[in-house]
């Protein structure tokens, strides 16, 4: 009975969810992946997950008493799970390195999104943001950026604290002068949302990029 009842946890997928949501949390997955690339993840780690458990509960039958087997073969699969999740990570880290090593000059793989490479980084992030028709619609810091359902993403600027926000007549020409002059000394990116017709003029701090 008890062995039926982890089997019955261990393929509901509750696990592999919970292994999908540390890989999204550490970076090793986008935090952004659609509903059905987040169930195909965490079945195909739940069905891992169920091979090892099946695999634990076959060397000790005949070993231990049921009770005892059923404790066992579940503090066994969570002890082996564990690093396993973590290596996989690691694993596909180290799997696109190799690939975006071999396509040097093109265009390179990502676990993340765009919008996640752009703005999910550590330290602060100065932005200026133009519409296509250049025109200056605001800038300043980014505070407490978020991700909505349509990834889309909203987020919060705040003005320099010693000048204040920028002059509202600040060209996209200035922005560019700008982050030509720090190239060399801070890390620079510009992030494009076609959908909405943006362009994010990113500069981070030293501990960012």
């Amino acid at each position: 009975m008890q062995q039926q009842l982890l089997t019955s946890i261990i393929l509901s997928g509750a696990i592999g969810f919970l292994q999908l949501n540390f890989l999204q949390d550490t970076g090793s997955l986008s935090s952004q992946m659609d509903k059905t690339s987040k169930t195909q993840v965490a079945i195909a780690l739940s069905l891992l997950d169920y091979f090892i458990y099946q695999l634990t509960a076959s060397v000790l039958v005949g070993r231990l008493s049921s009770h005892y087997a059923a404790l066992v073969t579940l503090v066994v699969t969570m002890v082996v799970v564990l690093p396993l999740t973590i290596i996989s990570g690691m694993g596909y880290r180290k799997y696109l390195t190799v690939v975006n090593h071999h396509k040097e000059g093109k265009s390179q793989l990502s676990q993340l999104t765009p919008r996640e490479s752009a703005f999910d980084v550590p330290g602060t992030i100065r932005v200026y943001i133009f519409d296509f028709d250049h025109t200056f619609i605001m800038g300043g810091y980014i505070s407490n950026l978020s991700y909505a359902d349509n990834q889309s993403g909203e987020f919060v600027i705040v003005a320099d604290p010693d000048k204040r926000f920028d002059n509202p007549e600040m060209t996209e020409a200035d922005v560019v002068r700008i982050m030509n002059d720090i190239y060399l000394k801070q890390a620079t990116s510009v992030y494009v949302d076609a959908k909405n017709r943006l362009k994010y003029y990113l500069i981070y701090s030293d501990s960012a990029g």
